[in-house]
């Protein structure tokens, strides 16, 4: 228990100086400050586990860095309560339930870090936690690299996220972080998954070779996606499903195995500005009452089709250029309906249009 200020600094390799505490934390924070330097933090349980952390932090500025901490109960570092803004620096974090807990308005910076191997997610942020989180490696996760969840904030910048069981990062239950400048990639299933009303700004961000998305909308989550690149996705560059929404602006999706952008289920974006091309199927495909307005985009050399509209699909595409694709430029089929007017459709190899008998497709000042 650290009650008053103190600085411990390992005097030789950190792997040779372990603190090790049973059904407690190895490190408890209530001074005003502190500093921890170059040690090795085992948590360990009894037969009646506890639900400790290895080190937690209620509130003072603790220095942490250097250190290498591991948790057989529940977390690494646990930083709750907005007195506590500590700096961890430099630290791993592995083979946790959870590698660090920030919530209760706990806030605090965690940079040049490496998580691994964790249980669930490796950074879970809840409850207006507002933690910045900066040039760390976040990788092989049992679950989701970092869960923003049940209004959780956060700054996440110049990260590396990859090789995490469920998403790079998930964003839920009405949470707003910031993701910028960051690589997410070879998720098993998603980059980014954002469901149940999540929120937040996705902007500057690289993300490829994920097995379901690079980017997930459901549920009623609207968050912004701006200057992003998505390529190289194992099924769909962004997938909006089940009454998601979002603006996503300014993006370059390329090189997709399915399609560079696909909304079902009453998904509705607002699409502007974006590059989507060089998919080896539909550059955008809007199926199963998916809805959404896609402006001024340029949906570039696609497979079947640049835009595909099928099983009431219904959306509005505005001043786009629906060039050299494949094969047709826009198919509409299966009831499929929309709105498609000012747009240019020029180079599709077999022709501009392919609409199939009854369906209901507005088409308005359209150049092929």
């Amino acid at each position: 228990m650290l009650h008053k200020q103190l600085k411990i600094v390992g005097d030789g390799p950190r792997e040779q100086i372990i603190v090790e505490n049973v059904d407690a934390s190895c490190v408890q924070m209530s001074a005003s400050s502190a500093v921890i330097r170059g040690l090795t933090l085992r948590s360990k349980v009894s037969a009646r586990p506890n639900g400790h952390c290895a080190v937690n932090i209620s509130s003072g500025q603790l220095k942490l860095s250097d250190c290498d901490i591991s948790s057989e109960s529940l977390g690494g570092i646990a930083i709750h309560h907005a007195a506590a803004e500590p700096l961890i620096r430099g630290c791993t974090i592995h083979h946790c339930i959870v590698g660090i807990f920030v919530y209760d308005d706990g806030r605090g910076t965690i940079e040049d870090c490496e998580l691994h191997t964790n249980a669930r997610s490796s950074i879970a942020i809840s409850k207006d936690g507002n933690p910045i989180i900066r040039r760390c490696r976040i990788h092989h996760g049992e679950h989701s690299g970092i869960s923003v969840h049940d209004h959780g904030q956060g700054i996440i910048e110049e990260c590396d996220i990859y090789q995490n069981v469920r998403a790079g990062i998930g964003i839920m239950q009405g949470s707003t972080p910031v993701v910028r400048r960051c690589k997410i990639h070879d998720s098993r299933q998603f980059g980014i998954f954002i469901q149940e009303y999540g929120r937040g700004t996705i902007e500057y961000c690289d993300i490829y070779q994920n097995t379901r998305a690079g980017i997930g909308i459901s549920q009623g989550s609207d968050p912004l996606i701006q200057h992003c690149v998505i390529h190289d996705e194992l099924q769909f560059g962004i997938l909006i499903r089940t009454r998601g929404q979002g603006t996503i602006k300014n993006c370059d999706i390329m090189s997709c195995v399915s399609a560079g952008i696909n909304i079902i289920q009453g998904g509705n974006p607002f699409i502007r500005r974006c590059r989507i091309h060089d998919g080896i199927q539909a550059g955008i495909y809007v199926h199963e009452h998916g809805r959404g307005t896609i402006e001024d985009c340029d949906i570039i050399a696609n497979g079947t089709a640049g835009l595909a509209i099928a099983q009431g699909g219904n959306p509005v595409v505005r001043q786009c250029q629906v060039n050299d694709s494949k094969h047709y430029g826009i198919i509409v089929r299966s009831q499929g309906q929309g709105t498609i007017e000012y747009c240019t459709l020029a180079g599709n190899r077999a022709g501009p249009w392919n609409i199939e008998a009854g369906c209901r497709v507005r088409r308005h000042r359209n150049s092929v």
